[in-house]
């Protein structure tokens, strides 16, 4: 039996650098919402509150009356689910991110829930590079929080379960792109 040494390959994230939303548009001659092209750098990200985590899988075991071992277990994979707090009310986040209308220099939030579809990559740099964690379809569920005002500030939490949706060939929640292309006019000159 060979042994593995995974030590030299380790691919290690932390600190991000960027987090890009390009949110879906709907398309009223297709009736579905299909990705747009426009991408934006959220920024004021309140520190510790980004989170994709995959949760538990359902595991369905049909017992077998003869044996302790089961007939079947029946296991569906956990959904991918995103969160984060913005300390943003501009209009940009809150029609980007939680469906809210502009009109003129007022900001409306919907009468009941909207739905708002978004890509979102969560961007490191490592080894020269950019690594991204990718949830391509990510449903949205975004509350305005203006809490505790004296000693934080207003924010929008943000939170969505990831769809499966095709990336090249593959259809798939969530991926990891490790060698990850940031738009030109977000990346650094000197990356």
């Amino acid at each position: 039996m060979a042994t593995i040494s995974t030590g030299t390959t380790a691919l290690k994230v932390y600190n991000p650098k960027f987090m890009l939303f390009t949110p879906y548009i709907f398309d009223e001659e297709t009736d579905t919402f299909v990705k747009g092209s426009q991408v934006y750098r959220i920024e004021n990200i309140v520190r510790d509150t980004t989170t994709i985590t995959q949760e538990e899988p359902e595991e369905t075991r049909v017992d077998n009356e003869l044996s302790a071992d089961p007939i079947i277990n029946n296991v569906v994979a956990g959904a991918y689910t995103f969160a984060t707090n913005v300390g943003d009310l501009s209009s940009t986040i809150l029609s980007t991110l939680a469906g809210f209308e502009k009109v003129g220099n007022k900001v409306f939030a919907p009468a009941g829930y909207k739905e708002v579809y978004t890509e979102i990559a969560l961007v490191f740099e490592t080894g020269g590079k950019y690594v991204a964690a990718v949830l391509p379809k990510v449903q949205l569920n975004a509350t305005v929080l203006i809490e505790s005002i004296n000693t934080s500030v207003g924010q929008v939490a943000v939170a969505g379960v990831a769809y499966k949706e095709t990336v090249g060939d593959r259809e798939t929640p969530f991926y990891i792109d490790t060698n990850y292309t940031v738009p030109t006019d977000i990346a650094p000159a000197n990356v």
